[in-house]
């Protein structure tokens, strides 16, 4: 795994599709159910439990599209895991069940 801060998405994303290139797509993934039920950020993330309003998700979303932005341009960034652990979990629950 590349070591860009994002190297939880980078191996979710290769579990998903094949290649950790598509870590974009995992974190997307993970803003739009943080957009649609925001309860389960403020308490399953950091960054929800810091931030428990009705603005986060829309923080997170341009926190972490300034990130994805800055890791194309080379630069590498504290990780971002308590998010990406809790949409695993959860990915790997609703296969269960399903």
């Amino acid at each position: 795994m590349r070591a860009n801060g994002f190297c939880g998405y980078n191996s979710f994303s290769l579990c998903l599709t094949g290649t950790q290139e598509n870590y974009v797509w995992v974190v997307e993934d993970c803003i739009k159910v943080f957009m649609n039920f925001p309860e389960l950020m403020f308490q399953r993330t950091n960054f929800g439990a810091m931030n428990p309003t009705r603005l986060a998700p829309h923080e997170y979303y341009w926190l972490m599209q300034n990130a994805i932005s800055r890791v194309m341009h080379g630069d590498s960034l504290t990780t971002r895991e308590d998010e990406m652990l809790w949409m695993c979990k959860m990915s790997i629950a609703v296969c269960q069940c399903v």
